[in-house]
This record gives C-alpha cells, sequence and structure tokens, in this order.
C-alpha cells in the first residue's frame, strides 16, 4: 500500500508538509496552495525523511506520473526543503515542479534522485514554473543512471530569480544543468 501526502485545490490552502519518514511521494496539484511554517519552509523533507520508493508497489492506478515530490499547477508558499533523501517514483523525477509557483526557492542538502519505476528525465525537473530565492545545492543531486541524456537539473520555461549556486553535486547521463528558462536572474555559482 503506498503511503503519500496529497494535497489538492482548488483555492485550497494547506499547512506545511514535514516528514521525517518514509513515503512514496508528495503531490500537491490541481490549485492547492502550501503556506510556510516559522522557518520559512513549506515542505520539508527533514534529515530522516525518504520520498520515493522507486520500486513500490502496486503501480499507482491509473499509472500516473508521480516524482518523488510533485508540484502541479499550485503554490508553494515558502520553500522547499531538501535534508534527506528524495527519489523518483513513478517515471518522472525525484522534484518535479510544472506550471507551479514556489515563492522560498529550493534548498538541497540531502539526496535527490532521478532513478524511478521507469527511467525519469532528471533528478529536479522545473518547467513552465515561477520559482522566487533561487536554487541552492549543498548536497547531490543525480540524474537517474539508467535512462540516456537525463540531467541532473533541468529548467525548461518559466522565470526564475535568484539564480542557482552549488556546492555540492549536480550529475547527469546528460547535461548536469539545462536551464532554457523564459527569464533567468541570479546568475550560476559553482563550487562544488
Amino acid at each position: 500500500m503506498a503511503q503519500n501526502i496529497t494535497r489538492s485545490g482548488p483555492d485550497a490552502s494547506h499547512d506545511p508538509i514535514v516528514n521525517s519518514g518514509t513515503l512514496d511521494f508528495v503531490l500537491v496539484k490541481d490549485g492547492a496552495s502550501i503556506n510556510a511554517g516559522a522557518d520559512g519552509a513549506a515542505i520539508r523533507n527533514t534529515t530522516t525523511g525518504v520520498v520515493g520508493n522507486p520500486f513500490s508497489f502496486p503501480i499507482p492506478t491509473p499509472p500516473q506520473k508521480v516524482g518523488g515530490v510533485t508540484v502541479d499547477g499550485s503554490t508553494i508558499n515558502g520553500a522547499i526543503v531538501n535534508q534527506g533523501s528524495i527519489d523518483s517514483y513513478f517515471g518522472i523525477g525525484g522534484l518535479a515542479i510544472t506550471s507551479g509557483t514556489i515563492t522560498g526557492g529550493v534548498s538541497n542538502s540531502g539526496t535527490i534522485s532521478g532513478q524511478g519505476l521507469v527511467g525519469a528525465e532528471a533528478a529536479v525537473i522545473i518547467t513552465n514554473s515561477n520559482l522566487m530565492g533561487g536554487i541552492t545545492n549543498t548536497g547531490a543531486i543525480e540524474g537517474s543512471p539508467v535512462t540516456f541524456g537525463a540531467s541532473g537539473l533541468t529548467i525548461h520555461g518559466g522565470t526564475i530569480k535568484g539564480g542557482i549556486t552549488n556546492a555540492g553535486s549536480i550529475v547527469g547521463t546528460g547535461f548536469s544543468l539545462d536551464v532554457e528558462a523564459t527569464s533567468f536572474s541570479g546568475g550560476i555559482t559553482n563550487s562544488g
């Protein structure tokens, strides 16, 4: 039996999501919004948290593509913070943001991976979304090792403010970093 956290809208406002255990996936969809806690994080996976079981059964019915953490057409009023492990669940990246808004950026000091039941495109994939606060990585972002051309971090379309700062590792079987945002500001800093 899949263990997951799902928050859906439309126009539904939810408390912060904090995981310190083991989940198959976290899904925020259909216009929902997640509010930040006192620490500024709206979604936090702690050092003991494991999200995304690439070998979990049964396969979801219908077999929708779900990342370890997926934000689809929704708003995160704060940061997405990973201190533990986030993996893909079913055929999409460990962290997948599509047509979403993230007001506090993305911070990773743990591991985000793209390995899944079917090959994922990237460990982190952000598509047609607005992300403010940038992306900071001091951990590991690893594209699927079994999918040719899988990037570590992929950004397609949308607006990114705050840039990308990497002091960890970002790797893929294709590009480590693939940025094709419509608007991108804040630069890219790499010391990893």
